[in-house]
């Protein structure tokens, strides 16, 4: 054969073999990019579902420290209400002594008072007996 045709007939077969190749390793490339961007995705995923699942919990949490505030301060509200109502019981209870005190103050002053007067109407009538007399 000719050194001509075999060095064409070479070269065409170095060229498609080097397109074969070229293309197979674009291939190779194009699989290994395709692999990596889908472990990407896959992680991707994956932390996404995890901060979901994070904010769902520190949702949880913060609507949990609420409600435990909120009870907190409603049994502080309790207590501090049971106080007042507490105080005021007690300040009725001396009321109440204070004013049956008084009643039973008055009630004496009522009899002393019916004494005096007794005791004027008895003076008054041993003065007029006195003066009858004399």
């Amino acid at each position: 054969m000719d050194p001509v045709i075999t060095a064409g007939v070479a070269l065409l077969l170095g060229l498609g073999g080097g397109y074969a190749v070229r293309t197979w390793a674009d291939r190779l490339r194009k699989a290994g990019v395709q692999k990596d961007v889908d472990v990407m995705l896959d992680q991707a995923k994956r932390d996404a579902e995890n901060i979901i699942a994070q904010g769902r919990t520190s949702a949880k949490d913060i609507e949990q420290q609420a409600k435990d505030g909120l009870f907190q301060k409603r049994e502080e509200f309790n207590k501090e209400l049971q106080g007042v109502r507490n105080e005021l019981k007690d300040q009725e209870r001396r009321i109440e002594k204070r004013e049956e005190s008084l009643d039973q103050q008055q009630q004496a002053l009522l009899k002393k008072e019916k004494i005096v007067d007794k005791i004027k109407k008895e003076a008054a009538e041993r003065r007029d007996q006195y003066e009858r007399r004399l």
